[in-house]
Order: structure tokens, then C-alpha cells, then sequence
């Protein structure tokens, strides 16, 4: 104990009365006997059989409690009373009990009230005293090593005695009781409430320490036969016996002070001398010991037994009792005749720790911060200020060991900025892997870490921070980014695999490992988004190192995708997160290949592969897989045409025109695909660039350019060709049969007579052109002779005379009825007619009036017409069939694109617009002039009238 720290951790200071330099005039008279404390009250018993009561202000009430003297007070705090053992005659003892609570106020003259006054028998001197919280259970020591028990409602003096004797004749020292300190409230006693009303608190003891100057014994008083048994084999004298805070009995003797915990013999501390007192207060044990030079003379020491400190120490003279009241202690002195009281005040927790502070004890205030249970914020602080101290002083092990504790309140770059030294990267690793235990590190700190194990060349650690579970939170990107940029790839990539980083993963096997099968494989275990994304990005570098591989890869990405199972080797971490909790979700999903053409820039073969296994699967795939596709086609037959050029082996030229024929062969297929979806515009500008005269030809076709497919033949100087095309598809453009004719024309009569010819008969025999216009494109040659065109032009010219003829014969029979029909119109109007019919025209009968006749001659009972009378039945059918036909006439005639389509698709313009005419397509006041009838019609309403 020599060994702890000493402190003045108490203020000494003398208790005067108000306005006075000396001590308290009541405590000069005194002598006191007995002390206890209670309910914010210092109470003290002299020689005199007075007890004097002093509050915080040190204002005393004083009554006599007993005639002669005052030997034992003891306070229970809980029960708000007082007791005493005293005697009024000098040989008779006496228990009193006092309610203090009923006069905590003011205490009269009389003092408080007794509340029971007990005559004790014993004869020989009691030497100690203790009471239950209940006052149901009270213990006397005596001077000849008995202890005397009452048990019951002592209050009442209802109560039974019991005495035992202790082993041996030593004195009784001391008295203490232990209670019950449970989880749950259990200490409260199962009897009647106290005796001293609502404030006395219920609870029992359970066992009653005795302490003699030889041997403590223990009473177990909740026991049947009220066992007892000898918990120490040490003593100690009257007043070296305390309890502490717990419960537990603390012993005091010359070589040591012993602790008597509930399960039995505690701690020890060696505090040597000779021991006068004993106290506890708060966390601390108080001591007074005996000068061995002068007896008169005692220390005060004020031991912290958790954090091995003194304190306070200091010189008192002749130390009688000591007490704690209010947070402080209060020391009794007597000189014999008189009393001194001096009040120790604990100074505060910011004073005691700047006194550790300034002797760098730095432990010991943290301890007591813990202690005093100070916010965590302090007691940081007092650990940054251990740890500076520490830096300061070259033990940068020890600091970064206090450092270690700030970590969740301290700003890590504080720390940081002391171990940057290279010779302290021990220390800063040290740190920073705290700094990831705690889950606090940023993506700065896991860079420092990593970047510290390897400027430390420590494999091992790097290792164990990759491949094993070693509790760190870090950013995973970054560790992965550092551990690359300082060459350690293969752990990168295992933190990838472990950690789902999938781009990284991938990233580090192909642009640092080189391990394309390892990639494409763990590829092939992702989930769909996953493995998509994947080979968007990577596929080319996958495709250039492992074409026939990936190319298979991609083809199950684009039909009928579902993740692999992990191979040995390969992590299917990645996928196990996002596809194992849904796997219906995984099935059946095909990408679009459009995403992937890219990735075949220097694999055109592959890429033809690739295309045609989607147009395989999906016929209707996209336009750009057909463009690219139809283009890979032309682009590989272009090639092997340059081969051509070049002198090789018959074999070799055979073997490259087989190929070109393959390839060309697939091209038109591809064309020809009725599901293609393809813009054929794009496909001819294609074709025509790389001369692949077959599918110009037919994407000419496809887009109805047959003028185009024509002048191809004529470039070609193919006559057959040109006559071919003429045939195929004048039919749909005459056009091209002036245009055909103008071409033969201009190559001569010699070279394409017989071309000529039979150009000339299929414009005869479809009616194509009218000979003038014929005659006109012949003559733009000067060779061509009219025998070429005589029999041409007089079949013509007979057909026209015939045509003539009869459209003569036509108007002047339509004249001629137009004539008779507007006569039969004026007869009607200006005529009178005569009706003989006989019978009904409706039912057959013979007629009667009343009747109706029509100038159709039709007659009709009234009663057959009904309601009617207007209308004639016989012509009504009619009437209505000629009103449909110009209702549909005159719907039909503002059809503009109708007749622009009728126009366009026939072979003689001139009819067309002529129908149109009669229809009344460009009369637009026909049908607003009033009475816009024709005369047939006109005629039938007029015949349909009585």
C-alpha cells in the first residue's frame, strides 16, 4: 500500500457557530459518547444523558434522553427513529425509541416523543447495538461475549429474548446486519407494518454479523435453528468494524483490513498500523490509525479501494468518532474535556482530476471518471489526454492503446496525422483495424490500411483481411481499387468474389489476370441483368481470347437464359444474392443480340455465327441484326473475290468460288425471308456497294423500281433480259415499254430488228401506246425505215376507224333518247290524259270510286293506296333503285384519291376521267342548283303522280 498515489482529495475545515473563529460553543461543553447520523441530521449523545440534534446549518435542538448518560445511538434512516441505550440511575440500562419524523420540523423542550422505553437486565456493560429497519429485530453486545436478541414488535414491547454466548469470554466489538439485495424487491419482511406508521421501511435482515476482538460470527437468522458459524478467525476492537455501501463487513486490524462478502471471506488489503476506527463512505474507506510515537495523536486516511488511491491523509488529535452526513465526513476530536468537530467536504470531479492531470496520472483518472460515472465525452477526452501524454513521451505502443478507446468520439485524423512517420506503421495499422472492427472506417481509412500492409509487405495480414472472416467493415470498392493499384490481384480478386463485386471481379480477370475462362465461367452464374451488363462490357476481350466460347455464351444469353451452377473454383456469389430467393424469375429471358454486335468488331466470322443462330431462333428478329448480318455476307464475299485476283492453285480457286456462291446464296436467302425485318433501302444501298447484282436485282423488285431493274439490263447490254422485264412487269408500269422502245431505237434497225419488233407487238396487242406516239419515238432514229412500223400502224388505224364508228353510232342513239324522253316529259305537263283502266291495279278488282290514277296509267282504289295516295306502288321500286344508283354516282365522284388510284393503275387514262365526268367530280354546282335532278328520274317521279 506504500505504493498508491496520495491525494487531497478532501477540504479540511473546522465546524464554528456562525460569525465565530472558534469552534462550536456546544461542542466545548460536550463530551461526546455516542454518534449517529440520519435524515440530513448529525446526532450526538454526551456523558450527561443529552442528545443533540444539528441540521446542515449546524443549528442544534437538544433534549435529555437520558438522566445519566448516553452510551449508544444508532439512526435507522428508513424508519425515521432513534435509538438509544442509556441509563437515568448509573446501574439500571435502558432501550429507548424515538420518532424523530413526528418532530422533524421542531423538536420541543421535551425532545421527540418516546415511542417505547425497554429496561434491560443485563448487568455488565453493553458494547454494541444494531437494529432492523422493521424494529422488529434488535441485537445488544455485551462486555463478556454475549449477544442478546429481541425479536418481534419491539416498539409495542411485544417482543422474546434470546441470548447467546459466544465462543470464548472476548467483549462484543460489534453489530452489523446484512438484508437481502436482490434482483426484485425481496428484502421487504412478510410482517406487520411498522410500528412508527407509513415511513418505516419493511424489510428483515438475514443474517447479524458479531464481531469480538477474536473471531467474527455469523447469525443466519432466517434459518429454523438460526445456524451460526465463524466466517473470519480474525477480530478486531471496538469501532474497526464498518459496513460498506453492499452490504459486506469490513474488519480492521493492525496488519491488514479483511472483507466478509455474502458467499464469505472477501478481498484482504495490507494497511498497516494500529487501527483506532473505521468507516465507509460513498466508495471510500476511512481510517484511523494510531501514532505509535503519541498515542494522543491519530491519522485520518481516506483509502479508494477500486482505484488504489489515497485520497485524503491527515493529523487529527485523540479522533473519538467519525460520521458521514450530507456528502461530507465530520470528525469528532476531544481533548477530554471539550469536543472539536472538523468537516471533511470531497472536492469536485473537475479539481481531482486537474490535480491527476497535472501529476499525469492518467489512469487513475479514468478510473475515477468511470467512477463518478462521468459522460463518455470526458472520459475520451482524459483517454486523448493519456494518449498525448504517452506520444509525448516516446511510448507510441501505450498511445496508440489509449487512442484505441476514443474511437466512435475522436477524430480519426487526429490520430492519423501522429503515426504518418513510416517508423510508427505498426501503430497506425494497429488503429485503422480498429477503426474497421467498429464499423466506423471511411473509404479513406480501408485505402491507408491496405496501403499499409503492403508498403509493410505483410501477405499474412493481407490475407487474413481478404480470405478470412476477421469482423472488419471497410468499403469494399476501395479495398479492391487499392489492392490493384499495388499489385496485389489476387487478393483483389478474391475480395470481389467474396464480396459480390462482380465488376471488379471481372474487370481484374481480364485487363490484369488475363483469365478469360474464369470470367467467362463465373459469368455464366450471374443473374440475367448481371450477366448482361457483364458481357456488354467485357465480351469483346472475351470474344477476341475465346471466340468459339463466348460466341456459345452469348447465344444462351440471347435465347433461353438461366444462370449455371457454380463450378469449382468459380464464386456464384454474386447470383446466389439476387437469383436464389426467385428462380422462376430467371427462366426462359433472352437478351437483345443488338447489345452484342459490338463486341465482334475483329471476329466478323463469329459474329456471322452468332447472327445467324438469333435469326435461327427468332426469324423476326431486328433490322440491325439483318443489316449486319446481310453486310458480314457481302463484306466476306468481297474478300474472297480479292483472293480471285491473286494467282492460286485450282484447287484453292474452285474451294474460294464455292465459298462465294455459299455466301451468296445465303445473302438472297436472307432477302428472300419472308419474316425478315429489314429496311430494303438500306439493304439496296448495300448491295449495290459491294456489286451483288442478285439482290439488287431483287430488292429492285421489292421496291417496285423497275424502270432500275430494266436499265440494269440495258447496261448489261442483256436484250433478253430487257425484253423479259418488259413483260414481267409492263403490265404494271407501261412506261417501260416507251422507255424500251426508245432504248432499241437508239442501238439501230440492224443490231435490234427483231428486239423492235416485238416490242411493237406487245404495244399492239395490249393497247400501250397510240401509234402517234410510236411513230414519234421511231422517228427519232434516222435508220429506222417504215416497213419496221407499217404493219403496226394500220392495225391500229383500222381498230380506231372501228372505235370510231361505234362511239358515232352511241351518242346519236343516246340523242335520239334524250329527244323522245324530253318530249314524253312536255306531253305529261302540258297534256291532258285519259284514264279507262277498269280494274285496280293493287288487288284486280273492278274499280269504284273513290280511286286514284297515275300518269303511268295505273289505278288504284283509295283504300288500297292507304295512306299513300301520293306515291304509285308500281313504280316505287323504281323510283328508289334510280335514287340509289345517283346517290352512289354522286358519292363516289368527290373520292379524290379513288379516282387518283383508278387513274394511276389504268391503262386507258382517258376513260377514267371521262366516268368521273359524268359522275360530276368537277362540277361543283350541281349539286347546290335547285331541283338537281336528272331526267330519268324527274320522268319516273312525274309518271309516279295522280
Amino acid at each position: 500500500m506504500f505504493h498508491w498515489k496520495k491525494f487531497q482529495f478532501f477540504d479540511k475545515e473546522l465546524v464554528k457557530e456562525d460569525g465565530s473563529d472558534r469552534s462550536h460553543s456546544l461542542l466545548q461543553r460536550m463530551r461526546v459518547k455516542a454518534a449517529t447520523t440520519g435524515q440530513g441530521h448529525v446526532i450526538l449523545g454526551d456523558s450527561d444523558g443529552s442528545v443533540h440534534i444539528f441540521d446542515n446549518q449546524f443549528t442544534t435542538t437538544s433534549f435529555n434522553a437520558f438522566k445519566m448518560r448516553c452510551d449508544i445511538l444508532q439512526h435507522l434512516r428508513h424508519a425515521g427513529a432513534l435509538l438509544g441505550v442509556g441509563s437515568d440511575d448509573g446501574k439500571q440500562l435502558v432501550l429507548r425509541i424515538w420518532d424523530l419524523e413526528a418532530h422533524s420540523a421542531s423538536i420541543d423542550r421535551d425532545g421527540p416523543q418516546v415511542v417505547s422505553s425497554i429496561p434491560l437486565p443485563e448487568t455488565e456493560p453493553l458494547t454494541a447495538m444494531c437494529a432492523s429497519e422493521d424494529l422488529n429485530f434488535v441485537a445488544l453486545g455485551t462486555s463478556r461475549g454475549t449477544v442478546v436478541m429481541l425479536r418481534g414488535e419491539i416498539a409495542r414491547q411485544r417482543f422474546q429474548r434470546h441470548t447467546v454466548a459466544l465462543a470464548g469470554s472476548a467483549p462484543v466489538t460489534g453489530l452489523h446486519l446484512r438484508y437481502f439485495r436482490g434482483d426484485g424487491d425481496q428484502s421487504s419482511s412478510a410482517g406487520a407494518p411498522g410500528v412508527l406508521g407509513d415511513g418505516a421501511l419493511e424489510r428483515s435482515p438475514i443474517s447479524l454479523y458479531a464481531v469480538t476482538s477474536e473471531a467474527v460470527h455469523c447469525f443466519h437468522l432466517r434459518a429454523k435453528s438460526e445456524a451460526r458459524e465463524v466466517v473470519l478467525e480474525q477480530g478486531c476492537e471496538a469501532g474497526c468494524s464498518a459496513q460498506n455501501a453492499a452490504d459486506d463487513l469490513i474488519v480492521a486490524r493492525t496488519e491488514a483490513v479483511y472483507f466478509v462478502e455474502r458467499e464469505g471471506k472477501g478481498p484482504c488489503f495490507a494497511l498497516e498500523g494500529e487501527k483506532k476506527l473505521i468507516a465507509w463512505h460513498r466508495s471510500y474507506l476511512l481510517v484511523v490509525s494510531i501514532d505509535k510515537n503519541n498515542s494522543t495523536q491519530n491519522m485520518l486516511h481516506v483509502y479508494d479501494l477500486s482505484n488504489k488511491f489515497i485520497a485524503f491523509s491527515g493529523p487529527f488529535t485523540n479522533i473519538e468518532h467519525v460520521v458521514c452526513e450530507w456528502g461530507s465526513v465530520f470528525v469528532l476530536t476531544s481533548d477530554g474535556t471539550s469536543t472539536q468537530m472538523y468537516q471533511l467536504t470531497e472536492k469536485d470531479t473537475q479539481t481531482k482530476m486537474n490535480i491527476l492531470f497535472k501529476r499525469n496520472l492518467y489512469s487513475i483518472a479514468i478510473n475515477l471518471a468511470h467512477a463518478q460515472n462521468l459522460d463518455q465525452a470526458h472520459v475520451v477526452d482524459i483517454y486523448r489526454k493519456y494518449g498525448d501524454h504517452l506520444y509525448s513521451k516516446g511510448d507510441y505502443d501505450g498511445a496508440i492503446g489509449q487512442y484505441l478507446r476514443t474511437i466512435g468520439r475522436l477524430e480519426p485524423s487526429y490520430v492519423i496525422r501522429l503515426f504518418l512517420d513510416a517508423q510508427r506503421i505498426h501503430n497506425l495499422t494497429t488503429y485503422l483495424e480498429a477503426l474497421h472492427e467498429k464499423n466506423v472506417a471511411t473509404a479513406d481509412h480501408t485505402t491507408l490500411l491496405l496501403n499499409c500492409y503492403t508498403k509493410l509487405k505483410d501477405v499474412k495480414r493481407l490475407d487474413d483481411f481478404v480470405e478470412h472472416d476477421s469482423g472488419l467493415h471497410f468499403d469494399v470498392e476501395t479495398a479492391i481499387k487499392v489492392c490493384r493499384q499495388a499489385g496485389y490481384h489476387t487478393h483483389a480478386v478474391k475480395l470481389a468474389e467474396k464480396h459480390a463485386a462482380t465488376d471488379f471481379y471481372l474487370k481484374i480477370q481480364v485487363e490484369d489476370l488475363g483469365n478469360y475462362k474464369d470470367a467467362l465461367a463465373y459469368v455464366q452464374t450471374l443473374s440475367f441483368e448481371q450477366a448482361e451488363a457483364s458481357m456488354v462490357k467485357y465480351g469483346k476481350a472475351l470474344v477476341t481470347n475465346l471466340p468459339e466460347e463466348t460466341t456459345a455464351a452469348l447465344m444462351r444469353l440471347c435465347s433461353n437464359y438461366t444462370p449455371q451452377a457454380k463450378q469449382s473454383g468459380v464464386s456464384a456469389v454474386g447470383n446466389a444474392s439476387q437469383s436464389s430467393g426467385a428462380p422462376e424469375q430467371q427462366q426462359g429471358r433472352a437478351s437483345n443480340p443488338e447489345n452484342f454486335i459490338r463486341v465482334f468488331t475483329d471476329q466478323p466470322k463469329w459474329l456471322r455465327v452468332f447472327l445467324e443462330f438469333i435469326i435461327q431462333q427468332n426469324a423476326s428478329a431486328s433490322k440491325e441484326v439483318f443489316h449486319t448480318l446481310f453486310e458480314l455476307y457481302l463484306v466476306a464475299d468481297a474478300e474472297l473475290a480479292a483472293l480471285t485476283l491473286e494467282e492460286k492453285p485450282a484447287e484453292t480457286t474452285i474451294q474460294i468460288a464455292r465459298q462465294r456462291e455459299e455466301l451468296g446464296n445465303k445473302a438472297l436467302e436472307l432477302l428472300q425471308n419472308r419474316n425478315a425485318q429489314y429496311d430494303a433501302n438500306h439493304a439496296l444501298v448495300l448491295a449495290q456497294a459491294h456489286n451483288f447484282d442478285q439482290g439488287t436485282l431483287f430488292l429492285y423488285e421489292k421496291l417496285k423500281l423497275y424502270r432500275e431493274i430494266v436499265q440494269y439490263h440495258m447496261d448489261t447490254a442483256n436484250y433478253a433480259g430487257v425484253i423479259r422485264a418488259c413483260k414481267k412487269y409492263g403490265g404494271r408500269d407501261p412506261s417501260l415499254w416507251i422507255h424500251v422502245l426508245s432504248y432499241f431505237v437508239s442501238k439501230g434497225e440492224e443490231s435490234c430488228r427483231s428486239e423492235i419488233v416485238e416490242v411493237l407487238s406487245s404495244i399492239d396487242r395490249n393497247s400501250i401506246l397510240p401509234p402517234l406516239i410510236v411513230v414519234q419515238i421511231l422517228s427519232q432514229s434516222q435508220k429506222t425505215s417504215l416497213g419496221l412500223v407499217k404493219d403496226f400502224l394500220s392495225r391500229r388505224l383500222r381498230e380506231q376507224k372501228r372505235a370510231m364508228d361505234e362511239d358515232t353510232r352511241l351518242a346519236q342513239q343516246y340523242r335520239d333518247e334524250t329527244k323522245r324522253l324530253r318530249r314524253e316529259v312536255y306531253d305529261m305537263s302540258t297534256q291532258a290524259r285519259v284514264f279507262q283502266a277498269k280494274k285496280c291495279t293493287a288487288c284486280g278488282e273492278t274499280l269504284d270510286h273513290p280511286s286514284v290514277h297515275f300518269f303511268s296509267y295505273h289505278s288504284y282504289h283509295q283504300r288500297c293506296l292507304g295512306d299513300n295516295e301520293d306515291e304509285n306502288p308500281a313504280l316505287q321500286e323504281q323510283i328508289q333503285k334510280v335514287a340509289d344508283i345517283k346517290s352512289r354516282l354522286e358519292s363516289t365522284a368527290h373520292e379524290h384519291d379513288q379516282f387518283f388510284r383508278q387513274l394511276e393503275g389504268s391503262p386507258d387514262g382517258f376513260s377514267v376521267v371521262a366516268e368521273y365526268l359524268g359522275r360530276g367530280i368537277f362540277d361543283n354546282a350541281r349539286s347546290a342548283a335547285p331541283g338537281g335532278v336528272d331526267e330519268a328520274t324527274q320522268l319516273l317521279r312525274q309518271l309516279g303522280t295522280n
